[in-house]
Parts: C-alpha cells; sequence; structure tokens
C-alpha cells in the first residue's frame, strides 16, 4: 500500500503504476461490476473517448482513452479493499504522512530557487504551454505543474483539519505543523485557483462539521495565506485570462459538437493541452455525448454528498470538502486531468458509491465478470445481481 502511495504522490509518471498493477490484479480475477451511475459514467466517457478517436483519426487520443479503463478498476479496487472507516483512515493517514517529503522538497525548492536557476525543471515534466520566470518562481515539488501542486496540498491541508477531529491531543501538535508546512507549499505554488478553491472548501468543511475549532484555524489560515500572497506574489495582479482558450475551445465544439477532437486533440489546435475549464474541455474533446454522460456522473456525486451529509455519514464533510476544492478549481483549470488528481477524485467517487450503498442503501443490478484464458479462448459470464 506505502508503495503504491509512494509511487503516486512521486511523479505523475510513476503515478500510472499502481493503476496497471491494480487492473492486471483485477482482470485475473473473478470481478463484480456494480453498474451504477460513476461506473456507467467512466465507461460511457471511454466509449466517447475511443469513437472520438476514431472519428478523428487520433492514435494518442485513442491510446489515452484508456485511462478511463484504469480508473474503472481504481474505483472497483475501492469498493473492495476499503470497506470500514478504519482502513479508509489508515489510507488517508499514509498518503497524508507520505504528502510531507513532497511537501518538504517544496520548501527547499523555492529556497534553491532564489539562489538558482530553476525553471529547467518544467523540462524533466512534460508541460509544453508553462513557461516559469526566475522572478516569480512557482514551486512544483513532484507533480510537474504549480496549479497540479497547489491541488495536492490544498487537499492535504484539508485533510488536516479531518485528523483534527478524529486524533488524540498528542497528535494535534504534529498535525498543525504539517497543515502549515501544507498551507505554505499552496501558496508558493502560486495557484490562485487552487487558493480560491481551498477556501471555498474549507469553508464548506466548517459548515459541515459545525466545529469551532475548524473555524478557528480557518481563520488563522486565511490570514496567513493572505499574508504570504502579499509577500510572494502581486495581490492585485489579475488571474490569467482564459478568454481566448475558452473561445478557441468554443470553436472546436462548433466545428465537431458531437464527437469532439479527442483527448488529446485541443493542442494542435490551439497550443493548449486543456481548456481550463471541465466542462468546457470535456465538451470540446468528447463532444455533446461525453458532456452529458460526465453531468451525469456529477450529478449523482452532488446528489449522494447530500444525502451522507444528512444522514450525518462521518467521513461525507471531508469527501465533500474534496470534491467541492477540486470542482471549484475546475472551473479555471482541468487539474483532474494530471494522473495525480485524477486519482484522488475517481477514488473519491469510488468511496462516494460505496457509502451510497452502505448508509443509503442504494440498489443497482451487477455484473459479475470471471475472465480467463482456456483453450477456447476468453470466457464471460454474466450475472444479475444487486450491490
Amino acid at each position: 500500500m506505502n508503495r503504491s502511495l509512494l509511487l503516486i504522490v512521486g511523479s505523475p509518471f510513476t503515478a500510472w503504476l499502481p493503476l496497471f498493477l491494480g487492473a492486471k490484479k483485477s482482470i485475473n480475477r473473478s470481478t463484480k461490476i456494480v453498474l451504477h451511475p460513476v461506473t456507467i459514467g467512466v465507461i460511457g466517457l471511454f466509449f466517447c473517448a475511443v469513437i472520438s478517436s476514431v472519428y478523428n483519426r487520433d492514435g494518442l487520443s485513442f491510446l489515452a482513452s484508456f485511462v478511463f479503463v484504469l480508473y474503472f478498476f481504481l474505483i472497483h479496487w475501492v469498493r473492495d479493499e476499503l470497506l470500514s472507516f478504519e482502513r479508509i483512515h489508515r489510507l488517508l493517514r499514509a498518503l497524508w504522512v507520505i504528502s510531507l517529503m513532497p511537501a518538504l522538497w517544496g520548501i527547499l525548492e523555492k529556497m534553491i530557487s532564489t539562489q538558482i536557476e530553476m525553471t529547467w525543471m518544467v523540462k524533466l515534466f512534460w508541460n509544453p504551454t508553462y513557461f516559469p520566470t526566475v522572478e516569480n518562481y512557482r514551486i512544483m515539488s513532484t507533480f510537474g505543474n504549480p496549479n497540479v501542486a497547489g491541488d495536492w496540498f490544498g487537499m492535504m491541508s484539508l485533510l488536516s483539519f479531518y485528523f483534527l477531529e478524529h486524533c488524540d491531543y498528542n497528535k494535534k501538535r504534529l498535525i498543525i505543523s504539517g497543515n502549515i508546512l501544507f498551507l505554505c507549499n499552496l501558496i508558493l505554488t502560486g495557484s490562485k485557483g487552487a487558493m480560491t478553491a481551498y477556501m471555498l472548501s474549507t469553508f464548506v468543511f466548517a459548515m459541515l462539521k459545525h466545529s469551532k475549532n475548524t473555524w478557528r484555524f480557518l481563520i488563522f489560515f486565511s490570514g496567513l495565506s493572505a499574508l504570504g500572497i502579499m509577500m510572494f506574489f502581486n495581490l492585485f495582479e489579475t488571474y490569467n485570462s482564459r478568454d481566448l482558450i475558452w473561445q478557441g475551445c468554443i470553436e472546436i465544439i462548433k466545428k465537431s459538437p458531437m464527437f469532439g477532437c479527442g483527448l488529446l486533440g485541443i493542442y494542435p489546435r490551439i497550443h493548449e493541452v486543456h481548456g481550463h475549464n471541465l466542462l468546457i474541455s470535456i465538451s470540446a474533446s468528447l463532444g455533446v455525448l461525453g458532456l452529458s454522460i460526465t453531468l451525469y456522473l456529477l450529478a449523482y456525486i452532488v446528489r449522494t454528498l447530500w444525502q451522507l451529509n444528512r444522514n450525518k455519514v462521518r467521513m461525507a464533510p471531508i469527501l465533500t470538502s474534496l470534491q467541492v476544492f477540486l470542482l471549484a478549481h475546475s472551473t479555471v483549470d482541468f487539474t483532474i486531468l494530471a494522473p495525480q488528481i485524477g486519482i484522488i477524485f475517481f477514488g473519491i467517487c469510488g468511496l462516494i458509491t460505496h457509502f451510497g450503498a452502505v448508509f443509503l442503501n442504494q440498489k443497482y443490478p451487477s455484473i459479475h465478470l470471471n475472465l480467463k484464458r482456456i483453450r477456447r479462448g476468453l470466457i464471460l459470464k454474466p450475472r444479475r445481481s444487486t450491490y
């Protein structure tokens, strides 16, 4: 488990390895596929991506389509392995502790950048549209992009609030110290979108938990973040305009509204990897059908989280705040496209479906797949049941 988390946190390239290994294990054993909206949504996005890539004759987009297959197996791994609050808590705790390493590296990266030119680091990652400057260097740590790093450190700070509510008194100093470290890294990424999403999601968490301690920390960290932005970045600098990018994506949608241009088709057309907005990016790359499936998936997530919070499920506030963080930042970016953030997003979706089945008695049909290679070839054994 810890080795997989190290690979995920280590770099966007090694983050794929646990997904490949998990998918291989699932294929080699009997798999129960629950046909809930998240599963249907991911399968639907996969077929949309395949059709779009074939329509546009884009081989790279065709290969990229299988990312949804990996996320499909991730969702089912979450359902099969994380069966109790204790297991989920241990996993999140291990992820939080391991994330301290890139946080320490982020501080060191910023310190070194004041003495040595560090913009060459962007060349270690495939990031063709980001050009860092020496004057206002934004840390990337092990995530390859400041906005992706901002998402990660912001979510780890949110987990700190959760752990403060569910830990012994003698561990609170360590958690507070880690939270300060994560927030400092969030500030040093210079990601205003991530910072805005962080403030909104922390407010949501405080509202849902009804905790005075969380409100105190929220006020303290809000002041610290505002001070950090004024110290390291121009407070009155406006957000980078997304207008031209959005206009370019709208032109792509007009030319191919049904099929889009493929998962990786935006870059050759407007020289941007994505449309810097979740819904615009999906519409441009996968067309109207892909957008409809995405809205269907998100509607289920929002409805289930609302019901889980009404039933006062223990982990509902933190899951809600994490999703609010990612979706809020997705209004001006598309960091879910990055593997490290995508794993978090779809992993949370898997937890939400599991909690929906356990606490809300949601029932969906399922299919048992037994994939074995024998002399006759590949055997498929479907059986209808309920989750």
